[in-house]
């Protein structure tokens, strides 16, 4: 049981998915929630605790800090994507925008472009991510094989390559 699937990766396949990236992390956006929420109980118990000129230097310090918190998060939301932009292949040697013919065996996943060959274990994806437009295969934090569903012919093509995939590995994690 085997499939390939040939495509060409645009750049709006990379905007998509890159967009997508901040989205997903959501587990790093409920912890800095939950630290900010727990650093202003503390503040709040401090501030009920102290008296006159003290509350309102220590509001003011507070205010101000997180103040620069949120535009520190900002800032690096908004650098990324500058950077991200800034530092987009400009041809296809770079083998990200350019042809990927992507063939699922049962054992690994094998991508092929014009620079590259790429064997992956299916041991070795963390995640398997559908979105509107677009399958992602996460392997880590800085390995993804974005697969756009516009080189299916057609849904149960795309169907059926996804359940191929995920039977993968499935299977693959049971004998590990």
């Amino acid at each position: 049981m085997e499939t390939e699937i040939t495509y060409r990766l645009e750049v709006e396949d990379l905007f998509k998915t890159f967009k997508y990236w901040h989205k997903i992390n959501k587990s790093i956006h409920l912890v800095k929630l939950f630290a900010y929420t727990l650093f202003i109980v503390t503040i709040i118990q401090t501030l009920l605790k102290a008296q006159g000129e003290l509350w309102s230097k220590l509001f003011v310090g507070i205010l101000t800090l997180g103040i620069s918190i949120i535009s520190l998060n900002l800032f690096v939301y908004f650098f990324s994507f500058l950077v991200f932009r800034v530092n987009l292949p400009k041809d296809e040697a770079n083998g990200i925008l350019c042809e990927h013919t992507i063939r699922i065996t049962p054992t690994q996943l094998i991508e092929k472009t014009l620079v590259n060959e790429t064997y992956c274990n299916w041991i070795s994806v963390k995640h398997l991510h559908e979105l509107p437009n677009h399958l992602l295969i996460i392997f880590g934090v800085n390995q993804v094989h974005i697969i756009p569903k516009r080189a299916f012919a057609s849904t149960s093509s795309y169907q059926t390559f996804y359940e191929m995939t995920q039977q993968f590995i499935e299977q693959s994690r049971q004998t590990h």
